[in-house]
């Protein structure tokens, strides 16, 4: 691979696709927040209309353009789910009963069921309708359950630092995992496992450290403040 490669991959985001979907969704977002409408319906479904061209153009000869535009786009469909959900939060743990969680698990179990004999599981999670379904009760079961697990401080910490553990969620597993290929040769569950927790630990400590020693790379509000001051 010769250097000339390497800067189209990176600077075109192909390297690291989910922070140039990521930039892509941010800035769409940002031109809908100039328009200073109130009402979150609106975001919503303007983030629905854009996410569904995303999802023809994903099929199309665009798949494989620069900065991953298609994937930023397909991206405004859970940023406008998570919109409504912060909106309508109280109403939908109101919902949320034993029988109904109990319902969703039922449901996600029959559609992966129903699907593994035709759709491989990374496929049926891909951004497709089924996949975006899919993935979205999964995030629903996932919030209910962690607003009933015991209060901890560390799992806390990662809550509040998800940006930062999702910005280096992709080095740190580049790095554990040929190490431990290599003390633990072969697949199998305890190496998953003992693999999961590593990068986990990683992942905590360095943005412990980042947000001790250097907490403008996560805000540069910090270091222009810094700058005001002197």
């Amino acid at each position: 691979m010769d250097f000339s490669y390497f800067l189209y991959k990176t600077l075109g985001g192909g390297t690291a696709w989910f922070t140039s979907a990521l930039a892509v969704s941010e800035l769409i977002c940002l031109l809908l927040f100039i328009s200073r409408k109130k009402s979150i319906w609106f975001y919503a479904i303007c983030c629905f209309l854009l996410g569904g061209i995303g999802m023809v153009l994903q099929h199309g000869p665009y798949q494989y353009e620069i900065w991953a535009c298609h994937r930023g786009v397909l991206a405004l469909i859970y940023i406008a789910m998570g919109g409504l959900y912060w909106r309508y939060e109280k109403n939908i743990t109101k919902l949320m009963k034993w029988y109904v969680i109990a319902i969703i698990l039922i449901a996600l179990v029959a559609i992966i069921l129903f699907c593994n004999n035709t759709t491989p599981i990374i496929t049926l999670l891909d951004l497709q309708p089924l996949g975006i379904v899919t993935t979205l009760l999964s995030c629903l079961l996932l919030i209910e359950l962690c607003k009933r697990l015991p209060e901890n401080r560390y799992i806390n910490y990662i809550g509040q630092n998800t940006l930062g553990i999702y910005l280096i969620s992709g080095a740190v597993p580049s790095v554990i995992c040929p190490i431990m290929h290599k003390l633990i040769p072969g697949t199998h569950l305890l190496g998953l496992l003992l693999t999961w927790i590593l990068c986990i630990v990683m992942a905590y400590l360095i943005v412990l450290f980042i947000n001790r020693w250097l907490p403008w790379m996560f805000d540069f509000q910090i270091l222009l403040q810094k700058n005001k001051s002197k």
